[in-house]
Order: C-alpha cells, then sequence, then structure tokens
C-alpha cells in the first residue's frame, strides 16, 4: 500500500465511465471505472469501483497498472452511519494480489483533522500526538 492509495480522488478524475451494475456481499452497486487524464501520472491507469446504490459508499476497489495489471484490491469491511446522516467505511481491507500482502485500516472515530504541509516534515512527525 502506498500514499496514493490513501489520498487519491479518482472519482473527481475527468474520464468517468459507468460499467454497469453487480452485487458485492448482497449490495447492489453501480460499479465505475475512472481513467486519469492522458496528462497527469499516477501510478494507476484505470481504476473499478463498485458503489453501494443505497449508502453511497464505495464497497470495494480495484486499482490498475497502466501495463493493466491488477495492483491492489480495497473491500470495505464495516459501512457506519455517521453523525451527518451520510455513511462511510470504519474499517476496510487492501491486498496486494501478486505479493498477498494485506493492510487493514480501521477508524475509531470520525473526526475532522485538518493538518498543513508543515506537519509531515521528518522534525514535526518526531513530536506526533494525536488531536
Amino acid at each position: 500500500m502506498c500514499l496514493e492509495d490513501l489520498n487519491q480522488n479518482f472519482l473527481e478524475w475527468p474520464n468517468q465511465r459507468q460499467r454497469g451494475t453487480a452485487t458485492v456481499d448482497k449490495t447492489p452497486c453501480v460499479v465505475i471505472e475512472s481513467r486519469p487524464n492522458e496528462t497527469d501520472t499516477p501510478i494507476y491507469g484505470l481504476i473499478v469501483c463498485w458503489i453501494d446504490n443505497q449508502k453511497r459508499v464505495a464497497v470495494r476497489i480495484e486499482k490498475f497498472l497502466p501495463n493493466k495489471k491488477l495492483a491492489r484490491v480495497i473491500v470495505a469491511d464495516k459501512v457506519v452511519k455517521l453523525r451527518n446522516g451520510r455513511y462511510g467505511v470504519k474499517k476496510f481491507t487492501v491486498s496486494t494480489p501478486t505479493t498477498s500482502r494485506t493492510t487493514i485500516l480501521e477508524g475509531v472515530s470520525h473526526k475532522t483533522v485538518n493538518y498543513d504541509d508543515s506537519a509531515f516534515t521528518l522534525n514535526a512527525m518526531k513530536h506526533v500526538s494525536a488531536p
């Protein structure tokens, strides 16, 4: 897993196409295909996302390299209703098919936290504290 896996906003990419519908773990989903601009240089050339029709949250994401090899599979393991009435992913699993590596990420609460770039310097990271 890399930083781009966490901060990539592929649903904002200009090249979107609805592939159709599918079911993921008994959940009806719309399947969206996202491609970056030809002038961009992201590490992924194609991202396919299954979005829960009712909760409007991604329940499965497959990320493909420019050579069309599957690089990452992200699966929402736990979806929760947030205070604002929307839904969010509380726990998800990121798998790397070529290495059989898996990373599980789980949030304990939903709170907006803002950091600027200075918080990510080497010196700042030595003194990090939870918000």
